[in-house]
């Protein structure tokens, strides 16, 4: 143990001033508890605001927009009314795809 002026210290000053925080920290958060003020807040700077805004609606967005591609079943609908999908080398894809998708 160190000594300064023939008087012993402790050999972790810090681990004890980090306590003392500590408990001085706690003792403050009990008064705010007490007193009904909220112990912690948090203020976000305009650009966070804007920025959590913009990720709002794009998820608005997102949940609004359809999961099915008109367009592509359009094209897919025109190329069966046509023929061009009625061949057996087609169908074989589309049954291995549907086999593989289904773990089969």
């Amino acid at each position: 143990m160190p000594r300064i002026n023939d008087v012993s210290q402790p050999d972790e000053i810090r681990r004890v001033e980090r306590t003392d925080a500590r408990r001085t920290e706690e003792k403050r958060s009990e008064v705010r508890a007490e007193s009904g003020q909220p112990s912690d807040s948090v203020e976000l700077s305009p650009s966070a605001r804007q920025a959590r805004e913009m990720e709002t609606r794009l998820q608005e967005e997102a949940r609004d927009i359809s999961d099915v591609r008109e367009d592509r079943v359009a094209e897919v609908r025109q190329r069966l009314q046509s023929g061009e999908l009625d061949r057996d080398e087609v169908n074989r894809v589309i049954a291995d795809r549907l086999l593989e998708q289904f773990g089969i």
